[in-house]
Order: C-alpha cells, then structure tokens, then sequence
C-alpha cells in the first residue's frame, strides 16, 4: 500500500508541474502576442538596383573566374562560347 501512495504522489506531482508550465507558456503568449500586436513591423525591402555589364567586361570576368577555379592564368585558358542558361 505504501509503494502505491507513492506512486500517486510521484505522479501527481510530475501532472501538477506539467499543469503548471502549461498555464505559464500560456500566460507568456498572451503577454508576448498582447505586445506586439501595439508595434507592427513593417518593413519594405527595396531590390538591388542591377546594372547592365557589356559583353567583354562579362567575358573577363566569367574568364577570370575560370582561371582561378583551375589554377591557371588566364592568358593559359580560352573561351570559344558562352551561353545564358
């Protein structure tokens, strides 16, 4: 009878502190959604403006960047064509 008692009491506890958090998490989000609900964020994120590159700046720079990938200079490497994908 004495394990049994104890059994509940253990129980019981583990349940009271599980209550417990449950009504504190709660509290916390009311308190959490009250707050924010008086600041909306807004925010508006502005594109980057592009610039457009001309042909041989884009062929120096997509050549340069070959070369360093395969460890060569660039006079060592040549392009015969580039295609947009």
């Amino acid at each position: 009878m004495e394990i049994l008692t104890t059994v509940i009491f253990g129980l019981g506890t583990v349940f009271f502190g599980l209550v417990c958090l449950i009504v504190l998490i709660e509290l916390l989000h009311f308190v959490v959604s009250k707050s924010t609900k008086k600041q909306p964020i807004v925010q508006t994120v502005q594109p980057p403006e592009i610039e457009e590159i001309d042909h041989k700046t884009l062929v120096v720079m997509i050549a340069s960047a070959v070369a360093e990938e395969l460890g060569k200079d660039v006079s060592a490497i040549r392009i015969k064509s580039i295609k947009k994908i």
